[in-house]
C-alpha cells in the first residue's frame, strides 16, 4: 500500500511539471543505452534523480507503453537481481525525442 504522504508527493509533482522533466531525462539516458539496457540505478547515476523518483517514473514509463524491462540481471554494486530497461520498441530506433 503507497503511504498518503507519497500520494500527496506524487501530485505535488505533477502539478508542478516535474514529473515530465524526469521522464524525458529517463527516456533520453535510456536511449543513450538503447541496444544494452539500463538498469534504475544506473538511470540514477546518470541523471542525479534519487533511485526513489526514477524507478516510480520507470514504472510510470513502462505501464504507459513508452519503456519495457527485461532481465533480471545481477547488479555489480548491490549483487541483487534487478531489471533492465529499454526504450519501447517504437522509440528504439529514434536518437532524440525532444
Amino acid at each position: 500500500m503507497v503511504a498518503l504522504t507519497s500520494r500527496e508527493a506524487y501530485e505535488g509533482l505533477k502539478q508542478s511539471g516535474k514529473e515530465g522533466t524526469q521522464r524525458g531525462q529517463i527516456l533520453s539516458c535510456v536511449l543513450l543505452f538503447r541496444s544494452a539496457g539500463i538498469t534504475r540505478r544506473g538511470i540514477s547515476g546518470m541523471t542525479g534523480l534519487e533511485l526513489g523518483a526514477v524507478a516510480g517514473r520507470v514504472n510510470d514509463m513502462v505501464t504507459d507503453g513508452w519503456l519495457r524491462e527485461s532481465g533480471p540481471i545481477k547488479c555489480d554494486v548491490t549483487g541483487k537481481w534487478v531489471g533492465v530497461v529499454f526504450p519501447a520498441e517504437r522509440y528504439s530506433d529514434q536518437k532524440e525525442l525532444f
